[in-house]
């Protein structure tokens, strides 16, 4: 992970390391139709997925309407 300071005028820009510190405030809150049931769902559950544990991560349903049908049938951990 790599932060991207805007350059003096005419210099190019080289990403710097986060730190620790930096790492452990990073936040993400991801607005997806997660509970749709549809492809855009599929591709956030698995990003979602892989993303956590590694960063605070928060999630909202937004986009497409709610499918319970499609919510009971996930896993337990999933829901």
């Amino acid at each position: 992970v790599a932060h991207l300071a805007r350059p003096p005028k005419g210099r190019r820009a080289e990403p710097q390391p986060l730190s620790a510190d930096d790492i452990n405030r990073l936040a993400l809150w991801w607005f997806a139709p997660f509970f749709s049931g549809g492809g855009y769902c599929s591709e956030a559950i698995s990003f979602v997925t892989g993303l956590h544990g590694r960063l605070p991560l928060k999630i909202s349903h937004h986009g497409d309407s709610f499918s319970w049908s499609f919510y009971d049938g996930l896993p337990h951990e999933t829901q």
